[in-house]
């Protein structure tokens, strides 16, 4: 457990060199969606309405925050610390 969690910052502090904060911390709200699909494919847990609908607006969330290939003010993924 403590392996995956330092896995999991370094892996966030990595994209951070990538894409900007408000991009790297909504990957965070997968982690629910991504927990209940295991559930569903690994213990055979039933997927019930309400499930599936907040599988798709997380999804939508997530999908709206990275949209588009440019980052906030105009610049490329990692430019934002070349231009300080």
């Amino acid at each position: 457990m403590v392996g995956l969690s330092i896995g999991t910052y370094g892996l966030m502090f990595r994209l951070l060199e990538y894409r900007t904060a408000a991009r790297v911390s909504s990957l965070a709200y997968l982690s629910p969606p991504v927990t209940l699909g295991l559930s569903f494919l690994l213990f055979g847990d039933v997927l019930v309405l309400g499930d599936i609908l907040g599988l798709g607006i997380t999804a939508v969330g997530v999908a709206l925050v990275y949209r588009g290939d440019v980052d906030e003010a105009g610049s490329q993924a990692g430019d934002h610390f070349n231009n300080l």
